[in-house]
């Protein structure tokens, strides 16, 4: 007999599916990060962080989803829902920063690391903190937890293929086009 109910698949399906995109992250972090270090170039290896970054947020999203959803409140899902959200942002921030710096042939500052990792904590923290505090408006936290997050990357790595795409510092190759057009691509998924 099977005694897992319509909810309880969902719920299970959508938990693997973030525990697989968390496996995908650390497999791309560590073929991004192999050719950094082989070629030395510093936008591969803010690739190679923003999926390790992916993967933080694939898989504290799969807790938040297998610790249950009516269960919004406590420390440790603040905590957990805002590193969720700190990974996701960071995950796109680092694809933009590889992508100017691909494009731009230069390489970012460290304080300029640290500025944009302290903006991405303070908005990650904004939108955590109004997703636990607003109580009955579920329809806005679900608007601001998924659409804000889905809007942030979509434009995200939308620019940054756009970026790839006309940068004068590639030919205009395969690999360009596939890079960009894999870029835009999920900017529109």
């Amino acid at each position: 007999m099977n005694d897992i109910t319509p909810q309880q698949e969902i719920l299970y399906r959508t938990v693997a599916i973030y525990v697989a995109e968390g496996v995908v992250g650390i497999i791309l972090f560590l073929v991004f990060f192999y050719f950094s270090r082989i070629y030395q170039r510093r936008f591969l290896a803010n690739w190679a962080l923003s999926w390790i970054a992916l993967a933080i947020f694939a898989f504290s999203s799969a807790w938040i989803t297998f610790s249950g959803i009516p269960d919004s409140s406590g420390t440790v899902r603040f905590m957990v829902s805002l590193v969720s959200i700190f990974g996701c942002f960071s995950h796109v921030a680092l694809v933009l920063l590889g992508s100017f710096e691909l494009a731009l042939n230069r390489v970012a500052k460290r304080n300029q690391l640290l500025f944009y990792a302290a903006l991405i904590l303070l908005l990650s923290f904004c939108i955590t903190l109004f997703k636990n505090e607003t109580d009955g408006a579920g329809m806005i936290r679900y608007l601001v937890r998924i659409g804000v997050k889905n809007l942030v990357v979509a434009i995200g790595f939308f620019v940054a293929g756009w970026l790839i795409f006309f940068s004068p510092q590639f030919t205009r190759g395969l690999g360009q086009k596939f890079l960009a057009g894999s870029f835009l691509l999920l900017g529109l998924v």
